[in-house]
């Protein structure tokens, strides 16, 4: 998490994130200042790796916290927790399947498509668009035409349309949540504390 706010600028741990913060992020503000140039490369580079990191937090939380049995992901778990507890509304049932979708598809393809392969639960394709627009309260739009793979096709009614803002804001509210309930008891970790440690722990020497 760490790592997605210090790439997309979001300092303030869960409050509501913006494009004034996106552009003030590393110390753009500064450089721009002492007359270096930032090119939109930078930009374009730092959501992309942002919107990785904070979906990939958002499935080790589910996978540790909310996971439940017959699922295997903690991307689907933890928002389908959160749309009950009325974090968050979905309009189109196949949204969270398109987000933890997403994930794999910017994780092990590194690109903003996905495909279903032969073990895929569901056989649906998708392409993304990730957007900055700062209007749109929506986390995500899906698409009002299913694509089929062609990639000549470039319209927006056959991508999912991720709104990038909302979707930190999101992120971070779930990750406010959580600590709440494992506060409160409601929740409790998967893992004990030698099996997190083993597996998450970092050492430089």
């Amino acid at each position: 998490m760490e790592r997605a706010r210090y790439y997309c600028g979001n300092v303030r741990n869960g409050c509501e994130y913006s494009d004034v913060d996106f552009g003030a992020r590393q110390d753009s503000v500064e450089k721009m200042k002492q007359g270096q140039f930032i090119p939109p490369n930078v930009d374009v580079g730092d959501m992309f790796v942002a919107t990785l990191l904070y979906l990939n937090s958002l499935e080790q939380l589910g996978n540790l916290f909310y996971s439940l049995e017959g699922t295997n992901n903690g991307i689907s778990d933890v928002l389908a927790h959160a749309q009950n507890i009325g974090l968050v509304h979905f309009d189109d049932d196949n949204s969270i399947n398109a987000l933890k979708r997403l994930r794999h598809a910017l994780a092990h393809n590194y690109g903003l498509v996905s495909i279903p392969t032969n073990h895929s639960k569901d056989k649906i394709y998708y392409k993304y668009i990730l957007t900055n627009n700062q209007d749109s309260h929506k986390v995500i739009e899906m698409p009002k035409r299913e694509w089929n793979s062609d990639y000549s096709i470039k319209t927006k009614r056959s991508s999912v349309i991720i709104h990038f803002y909302p979707l930190v804001n999101l992120i971070e509210n779930v990750f406010k949540n959580a600590q709440k309930e494992y506060l409160n008891g409601t929740i409790l970790c998967a893992m004990n504390k030698d099996e997190l440690e083993t597996k998450y722990t970092i050492t430089i020497q």
